[in-house]
C-alpha cells in the first residue's frame, strides 16, 4: 500500500523515468470533489515521499489522471470540467512553479486524456465533442511545458460514430493511439481501431487500423516493447482479457486469449 487517504482513491497510472516511478491517482470524497494525486516509487516499490503530493486541487472536480516521463520531468494530464489540462512533476516530486497548463479548452467536451514521451516532446490524447459525436483529438506539449497544438490535432473525426477511451504509446521513432469505436447507435457494439503518429503531430495512417473486426471489444490500451506493440482489450462477449501484437509498419497479428474465466474481466491495462 502506498497511500491510505480517508476518502476515495481511485483510478491509478504510473510511470518511469528509467529511475524512478510516478503514480497518480484521483483522490476525493466520494465523488464529489476530486483531486489530482501523485507519489514518487523507487524501483522495489517504496515511496520516496512522506505524503503524496497535490498535483491539481481548484474548485472544479480533477479526474482521469495519466503521466508520462520526459527523462529530467513527469507530465501528468487529467480532464477538468471536460478540459484537458496538465502539469510538469519535476524527479523529486515537486510542481514546476506550481503551474498547470491547459491542453484542449475547446467547447464541448474534452475527456479521458492519456500521454506519452517521444524524446523531445510529450503527446496528450483525449476524447473530443467538439463536433457533437466523440473523436480523437492530440496535442504535443514540448519538455518545457509548452503545448505546441492549443486547437489539437485531430487524429480521427468520424460523424458516424463516438471514438472512446484512446490510449498512446511510443516505439521510439514514432507514437501509436488506440481506442474503441462505438458501432451502433444503442451503444453496445465496439471494436478497436488505431493509427500511428509521427512525432511532429503528422498522421501516418490516412485511415484507421482495424485491430479487431467488431464486436463487442472495448477499453483498450497499447504499450512497446520487442520491436512490437501490444494492445489489450475487454472483450464483453464474456467479459475476458484479449490482446494482440501490432508491428511498427501497422500489420495486426491474430489477437490471443490472456485471461479467460468465469466472471468479470475488466480494465486491462
Amino acid at each position: 500500500r502506498i497511500t491510505s487517504y480517508k476518502y476515495s482513491e481511485i483510478a491509478p497510472g504510473i510511470a518511469s523515468d528509467g529511475v524512478n516511478f510516478l503514480a497518480v491517482w484521483q483522490s476525493g470524497d466520494y465523488g464529489q470533489f476530486w483531486d489530482i494525486s501523485g507519489m514518487r516509487l523507487d524501483d522495489l516499490g517504496q515511496s520516496l515521499d512522506t505524503n503524496s503530493t497535490v498535483i491539481s486541487r481548484s474548485c472544479d472536480v480533477q479526474l482521469a489522471g495519466a503521466s508520462a516521463s520526459g527523462g529530467s520531468s513527469f507530465l501528468a494530464v487529467w480532464e477538468e470540467n471536460h478540459d484537458i489540462y496538465g502539469a510538469r512533476i519535476d524527479r523529486f516530486g515537486n510542481l514546476f512553479n506550481n503551474h498547470t497548463m491547459k491542453i484542449s479548452t475547446a467547447e464541448e467536451e474534452q475527456d479521458a486524456p492519456d500521454v506519452a514521451y517521444g524524446e523531445e516532446d510529450f503527446i496528450a490524447v483525449w476524447e473530443d465533442n467538439r463536433n457533437d459525436n466523440f473523436d480523437i483529438f492530440a496535442s504535443r506539449i514540448d519538455s518545457g511545458g509548452l503545448v505546441q497544438d492549443s486547437v489539437g490535432i485531430a487524429i480521427l473525426v468520424d460523424p458516424s460514430s463516438d471514438q472512446r477511451n484512446p490510449k498512446i504509446a511510443f516505439d521510439g521513432i514514432n507514437y501509436f493511439a488506440v481506442w474503441h469505436k462505438v458501432l451502433d447507435s444503442l451503444g453496445t457494439m465496439f471494436k478497436i481501431e488505431g493509427k500511428r503518429i509521427a512525432r511532429d503531430g503528422g498522421l501516418i495512417d490516412p485511415q484507421p487500423i482495424s485491430i479487431t473486426t467488431g464486436d463487442k471489444q472495448r477499453y483498450a490500451d497499447v504499450a512497446f516493447g520487442g520491436g512490437k506493440y501490444l494492445v489489450v482489450w475487454s472483450d464483453e462477449n464474456f467479459w475476458d482479457i484479449y490482446g494482440a501484437f501490432v508491428d511498427t509498419t501497422g500489420l495486426v497479428y491474430p489477437s490471443f486469449s490472456i485471461r479467460v474465466a468465469s466472471g468479470l474481466q475488466q480494465n486491462p491495462v
